[in-house]
């Protein structure tokens, strides 16, 4: 494993210039659990904790049942959720969007905004935001990392 090493969350290649494509293993990235009341996972993909100069930063979510995200807006940034699993309701300047698996909504800087899982089952999706926001160190910093420590029986939101 010699021109492998950890940078941030991710396995990356040593040998790989700055310009070039980083390979990052969702298995390799921390995994954060939001405090109540709005109890939801996050695996941050790609931030400038991961890629220094990232232009952007993507998560994967997941939203057991019931859960959502407060309202909230990025003033630069715009947000994309493309959803892998299940179905997500994003609500957009108060109205809802219901969007299914291998679909995708965008959502422009300054509209308020947010996700909810009104399903009885998981939904897992990226959350893209373009350019990075200072959200994802937020979560770094207030949500708590469940990756570490403990071997864990089953993944909490099963």
């Amino acid at each position: 494993m010699g021109n492998v090493k950890f940078y941030g969350d991710a396995t990356v290649n040593e040998s790989q210039p700055k310009e070039s494509m980083w390979v990052v293993d969702p298995e390799m990235a921390d995994e954060f659990e939001a405090p109540e009341p709005y109890q939801r996972f996050m695996k941050i993909l790609v931030d400038h904790a991961v890629v220094e100069d990232a232009p952007l930063c993507m998560a994967l979510v997941t939203y057991p049942p019931g859960a959502k995200c407060p309202p909230h807006s990025h003033e630069a940034a715009v947000e994309i959720y493309y959803v892998l699993d299940g179905r997500l309701v994003a609500t957009v300047q108060q109205k809802p969007h219901y969007v299914e698996k291998g679909q995708l909504i965008y959502i422009p800087h300054g509209k308020e905004h947010y996700a909810q899982n009104r399903e009885d089952r998981v939904c897992r999706f990226l959350a893209i935001h373009v350019p990075g926001v200072d959200d994802v160190a937020e979560v770094r910093q207030e949500w708590t990392n469940i990756s570490h420590g403990a071997k864990k029986e089953e993944e909490p939101y099963a």
